[in-house]
């Protein structure tokens, strides 16, 4: 609906009058793709909002998908995609920008850029079922407006029907689909995980005399993943780096015998206590095992080049 309030330039008389925009204005509309989200619920649902009276010209693709509403007051609505090239989207201009639905990263800030001249506004109506990085970006930032709404909010729905509903759903699904919560904090390890408190530029100043830990997942097909973990004084756990490095992925196979026991990134240091978890996988005919687990304690460290750390999970 707030789209066709600034299309047509009529407001209902609740609407704050600093929040209205000047006429004609020129704005973007981006949903998930031409055939479901344009043709299904974006053109109906602009028909059902703007009167035939504002609109003197639309434009439509080879496909018949309404792409560009133009008003008799010189106001234009455009229509875009997530399917579209992400450079297709650049070199654009406006006063207001809607997402329907999470749209991702790059096409986001593509169209963001369009709004800078004029000072435009944007908005984000979703359910959040894709695209972390809103609620990392846009959702946890406190300058930023936010609306959570509840599927029992809509007076359109019969309880009837969202109790149907809901029976198909799983419990993750239910704090997304049915009370507007971000899917991908369900059913994590760490929900509570935010890369700004969590995340460090820098170690300690007491990290050299800490127990270190290498963690090593072997596979008989992809290349091996390794991570680098710390225990502090107090023991909390530390993540501060993790491996593959070039010179390993860039091996298309892995010939047996292999031994894995140190990387040739490492610089080793003596008279630090370094605990190690080394995982030995043993390739043998194209058939492999994994040796054992030994928990290995030796007289030495190593020192990296570290460039993102990540502190401990409280």
């Amino acid at each position: 609906m707030e789209d066709a309030f600034h299309f047509t330039g009529e407001y209902p008389s609740w609407y704050p009058q600093d929040m209205k925009m000047p006429q004609p204005n020129s704005g973007r509309i981006m949903v998930t793709d031409f055939p479901k989200g344009v043709g299904e619920i974006l053109e109906p649902a602009l028909l059902r909002s703007i009167h035939p009276r504002f609109v003197k010209n639309t434009k439509r693709n080879s496909q018949g998908h309404l792409v560009k509403l133009i008003g008799h007051n010189g106001s234009v609505i455009d229509i875009v995609t997530h399917e579209m090239e992400t450079q297709s989207l650049e070199g654009w201009q406006g006063d207001w920008l809607h997402c329907d639905e999470p749209a991702p990263r790059a096409k986001w800030v593509a169209c963001l850029r369009g709004l800078i001249r004029r000072g435009g506004r944007w908005w984000l109506t979703c359910t959040p079922l894709t695209e972390p990085w809103i609620y990392d970006e846009i959702y946890t930032k406190g300058e930023i407006f936010v609306v959570n709404i509840d599927i029992r909010d809509n007076p359109h729905l019969s309880e009837s029907e969202i109790k149907t509903f809901e029976g198909y759903l799983n419990e993750d699904e239910k704090e997304a689909r049915l009370h507007g919560k971000f899917l991908h904090l369900s059913g994590l390890v760490y929900p509570e995980f935010k890369a700004d408190i969590h995340i460090k530029d820098s170690l300690p100043e007491d990290f050299d005399s800490w127990t270190k830990y290498q963690i090593i997942d072997p596979h008989t097909r992809k290349p091996f993943a390794i991570a680098y973990g710390a225990v502090d004084p107090m023991g909390r756990k530390w993540i501060y780096d993790e491996w593959p490095f070039d010179f390993f992925h860039q091996k298309k196979e892995v010939h047996s015998p292999l031994k894995i026991t140190q990387i040739s990134s490492m610089k080793w240091k003596k008279e630090q206590t370094f605990a190690v978890v080394l995982w030995t996988a043993v390739f043998v005919n194209n058939l492999w095992g994994l040796v054992g687990t030994a928990y290995l304690r030796f007289s030495m460290t190593w020192d990296m080049s570290l460039s993102r750390v990540i502190s401990p999970l409280r």
